[in-house]
């Protein structure tokens, strides 16, 4: 389907309207790209990459990464942020600094609060420097 021109609309009455994209035909493998939504603009004339969404199975064929790309300022696409499946609940993983405005609530926090850790965080250490307020127990 390509709309050439305009907008795309899906209405339901009364009703949340669904996009379903099926990945139709075998059972994915491992590390299978399942679907792929890519941004892109038009910048002096060339169709450029700003960003895309990336779902794929990971290291089990029955669970899902999914990753979020932005343009950085180096003109390429950067993963920014992972959900990433597991055998229960799901990680969530951002690369880079993160920079909160407004509280940070942090819930079962243990482990280091110095260094790169990529598991749980300690940050009952700041709690007196977070600003305007730091809730939650380690």
């Amino acid at each position: 389907m390509s709309v050439n021109g305009g907008d795309f609309t899906i209405t339901k009455q009364n009703d949340a309207p669904t996009l379903t994209l099926l990945h139709d035909g075998t059972n994915p493998s491992t590390n299978d790209l399942l679907f792929k939504m890519q941004f892109q603009s038009d910048y002096n004339g060339a169709h450029q990459n700003w960003g895309k969404i990336v779902l794929e199975t990971n290291s089990s064929a029955t669970r899902t990464d999914m990753d979020f790309y932005v343009k950085s300022t180096s003109g390429n696409e950067e993963l920014g942020f992972r959900i990433q499946g597991g055998a229960s609940t799901p990680k969530s993983y951002f690369y880079n600094d993160v920079d909160v405005d407004g509280d940070l609530t942090a819930t079962n926090f243990s482990g280091s609060s110095s260094g790169t850790n990529t598991g749980d965080q300690d940050l009952s250490p700041y709690a007196p420097l977070a600003s305007p307020t730091f809730t939650g127990s380690p």
